[in-house]
């Protein structure tokens, strides 16, 4: 469903009558509004599939999302998240599709050894102050796919990006040049690295001219 924070104000009542509820949409209308759901009670703890667009008070996830544990896609759209609602997400047992879209404010995004042990899809989109971004080995032990969009300060590739043993799709979209570079002059040099572990199908997107071009590669993570 979606709801105008308007009649926010009515949900929890309503969403607490709803035991079994699966699926949830959120949308705030007015971008100076900012939505409490911290006074859900009871919390819908069945969920399976969530949107939310509209900042957070206090910037920050209510803490019954930790307790989510049937909670397998989620999508943050202008929530400002600090570091530590996205602590909140990461042992959350069966999340595999996470997006996060305008949604986190901070610098820094370090994922650490065993956080979302069976995400497969993770999208960053539009994280203006995002500047540095380290998978550390042990983390996103699953993750298939990656997808980079408009972070325009990321200009250098993620630190540990070779960490992640199995990603297959790897896709920058109006990402800095700096950052692209980067990733070709990986792509020419791998010969030196036919032992690397697996090679990822790396996607750089951007318009030109009215035009969205596309350049496609097969690289080695261990090359970058």
């Amino acid at each position: 469903c979606g709801v105008h924070e308007g009649n926010l104000i009515h949900v929890p009542s309503a969403i607490s009558k709803m035991s079994y509820l699966l699926c949830l949409r959120i949308v705030g209308r007015d971008a100076d509004v900012q939505l409490d759901l911290q006074s859900f009670s009871p919390p819908p703890l069945k969920l399976q599939k969530f949107t939310l667009a509209g900042r957070l008070i206090g910037n920050k996830l209510p803490s019954w999302f930790g307790h989510l544990s049937g909670l397998m896609q989620l999508q943050l759209h202008s929530s400002k998240l600090k570091e530590d609602s996205i602590g909140l997400l990461s042992s959350l047992p069966r999340l595999f599709d996470l997006s996060l879209v305008d949604a986190y404010e901070e610098k820094s995004l370090i994922f650490a050894a065993g956080v979302f042990p069976v995400l497969r899809k993770l999208r960053l989109d539009d994280l203006a102050n995002l500047s540095h971004l380290d998978f550390q080995q042990g983390s996103l032990v699953n993750l298939d796919k990656l997808m980079l969009s408009q972070c325009f300060e990321l200009t250098k590739i993620p630190q540990g990006i070779e960490n992640l043993v199995h990603l297959k799709n790897l896709e920058l979209s109006e990402m800095p040049i700096e950052l692209t570079e980067q990733i070709f002059k990986g792509h020419e040099s791998e010969g030196k690295h036919q032992d690397a572990l697996h090679m990822t199908i790396v996607k750089v997107l951007h318009m030109h001219n009215g035009l969205l071009l596309e350049k496609k590669v097969h690289i080695n993570l261990c090359a970058l």
